[in-house]
């Protein structure tokens, strides 16, 4: 609910078709293409471990929020491991693909928690 309150309509309104799945508990979360065989699907699918229950509503809210910025983003996406032209005007350029979600999760309004914060 947190992320949807922040994101702005325009964003979500571009995410691809994301299927949300919560598993492993030794990892946070991650965001994959949904169909990596299909080249042309730009569908994604996000992981969050239950581990995540043990963590903080902020954490929890922020690691959510991260992985959908990974989906905006179109990280899951093998030609999309560079940014695009819009990003680099958003600032979004020269950081890996995990400092670059952290800093829209920024955008949108969420605190990176300390244990996340990235050279940049």
């Amino acid at each position: 609910m947190t992320l949807c309150q922040r994101v702005p309509d325009e964003t979500i309104n571009e995410w691809p078709r994301i299927v949300v799945f919560a598993p492993d508990p030794s990892l946070y979360g991650s965001c994959v293409g949904l169909k990596p065989s299909d080249l042309e699907s730009d569908d994604a699918f996000i992981y969050l471990s239950p581990s995540l229950e043990r963590h903080s509503q902020a954490e929890v809210d922020f690691s959510v929020a991260h992985e959908f910025a990974h989906a905006a983003l179109r990280h899951h996406l093998a030609e999309n491991m560079t940014l695009s032209t819009e990003e680099v005007k958003k600032g979004y350029l020269g950081w890996n693909s995990e400092v670059a979600a952290d800093k829209l999760v920024e955008d949108w309004g969420f605190t990176i928690p300390k244990r996340r914060k990235r050279r940049r």
